[in-house]
């Protein structure tokens, strides 16, 4: 379970794990691991940046740095950094499309 504090009320807010109610989750043909260190593709092929092929675990601490960057902002803060951290990357594994080289 995540948490999240209020700096400036010191108001603990606990949410429950997201739970995609309304989402088909497929079967995985490529690991996480794996996963997390293939190229990050959209319709358009390979994603680069500065000439430099994003991978999803670049594309995770992307996604974490701004979502931090937002509470920060805001004066809130995760309580359990890692887990949060480990469910952003599990929610995005689990919803994104394989490469299609792994579909056979």
């Amino acid at each position: 379970m995540t948490t999240i504090i209020n700096m400036s009320s010191t108001t603990i807010y606990s949410l429950p794990p997201y739970q995609p109610y309304n989402l088909t989750v497929r079967k995985r043909q490529i690991t996480f691991y794996d996963w997390l260190d293939s190229p990050v593709e959209d319709i358009g092929g390979i994603i680069k940046d500065n000439n430099k092929i994003l991978i999803h675990s670049d594309y995770i601490k992307y996604f974490h740095s701004c979502i931090n960057d937002i509470l920060t902002t805001n004066k809130l803060q995760i309580h359990k950094k890692k887990e949060f951290k480990n469910e952003l990357a599990t929610f995005i594994y689990k919803t994104s499309d394989e490469p299609e080289k792994c579909h056979v």
